[in-house]
């Protein structure tokens, strides 16, 4: 059976010029060098990107996402998709994840809490990225769907823009982390995240510490970095992968949260215009309609390219410094020789 260790090192270190087969064959202690390498870059780049991120919104929820500014559009917007997926008798792509998402982020409202009363920097982190995610996933559904809240009685199938990427099951790496998020809350390793950082004191002082020094503070991480290691990667590897996927995709996105708020809220008010004219058809709330469906198109075309954007970079950007975190080890390497000969010969 693959350790956490291996488990957590295996996306960071598959790229060109590396094998987790290789790293396999290291002895335990040169793996935990390694991994105390690989762990020390990823958490440098989640504090570079990360400090630029506004989640003051999100923040003031405190972990209910109930309590987020505007929740209304998020729930409504996913009403009316689940409403508008019945009525045509057609599934809509992803929606599925965001309503588990949607759930999930519910049914641990207390856990996300407790992180703030305790002041758990890393569960606040895992929290507001996680909401934002979902912001802008139901976003993207939105505009993606746009043709067809345009015509409802049209083809729908004709009128979805999903364009997914053959060697990727996910348009958006939001998408992908709601998944994966998703695959936690029901495998039982959320829970066993939570029990861990508030019940298990090494752990607690561990993690909280030391994501405090390393986002807030920025100081180094030399030292503490081993803490790094024990208390993320032996129980829970997924924990930093979202992250680090999620926290590049905002760093990389070019709209505001606002932007996409507005988007789920021209989409809410226009199923509202169109059940008062069906009331109580009349000139002045078609003519409303049509403005709004305007702005909608507008919007829903500018965050359909910043989504597919930012995910090509964010993968891009994680590919490129997995390759440069793969090249530092192995000019390491060939400075420590082993026991079993150069680290060189080990590592590809």
């Amino acid at each position: 059976m693959i350790s956490k260790t291996e488990d957590f090192i295996r996306p960071f270190l598959v790229t060109e010029g590396s094998d987790i087969v290789s790293f396999m064959k290291l002895s335990e202690e040169e793996k935990v060098n390694y991994s105390k390498d690989i762990v020390a870059k990823i958490v440098k780049s989640i504090e570079d990107k990360n400090y630029e991120l506004d989640n003051v919104m999100i923040n003031k929820s405190k972990g209910k996402i109930r309590d987020v500014e505007n929740y209304s559009y998020i729930k409504n917007s996913l009403d009316l998709l689940v409403y508008m997926q019945n009525s045509m008798n057609e599934k809509i792509p992803y929606l599925d994840i965001c309503l588990s998402a949607h759930q999930n982020l519910i049914d641990n409202e207390e856990n996300f809490n407790k992180g703030y009363r305790l002041n758990k920097l890393i569960v606040q982190i895992l929290y507001s990225d996680l909401v934002l995610a979902l912001i802008q996933s139901v976003s993207f559904l939105i505009a993606t769907c746009v043709d067809y809240i345009k015509d409802p009685y049209g083809n729908y199938q004709a009128n979805v823009k999903y364009n997914i990427n053959k060697n990727n099951k996910y348009p958006t790496v939001n998408l992908e982390c709601l998944d994966k998020f998703n695959t936690m809350s029901k495998n039982g390793d959320l829970a066993l995240f939570f029990t861990k950082i508030y019940t298990d004191k090494n752990l607690q002082e561990d993690v909280t510490d030391v994501f405090e020094d390393a986002l807030l503070a920025g100081i180094s991480l030399v030292g503490t970095i081993g803490k790094v290691l024990k208390a993320i990667v032996s129980f829970i590897p997924s924990i930093p992968e979202i992250l680090r996927l999620m926290v590049s995709a905002f760093y990389f996105s070019r709209v505001k949260t606002s932007d996409y708020l507005r988007l789920q809220s021209y989409y809410i008010e226009l199923n509202v215009e169109r059940m008062r004219n069906l009331e109580n058809p009349n000139k002045k709330s078609i003519q409303k309609q049509e403005k709004i469906m305007k702005d909608l198109v507008k919007l829903a075309d500018k965050i359909d390219i910043d989504q597919k954007v930012s995910s090509k970079n964010a993968k891009t950007e994680i590919e490129r410094e997995n390759k440069n975190i793969s090249e530092s080890l192995k000019k390491k390497s060939s400075m420590n020789p082993t026991s079993n000969g150069s680290i060189e010969e080990i590592i590809l």
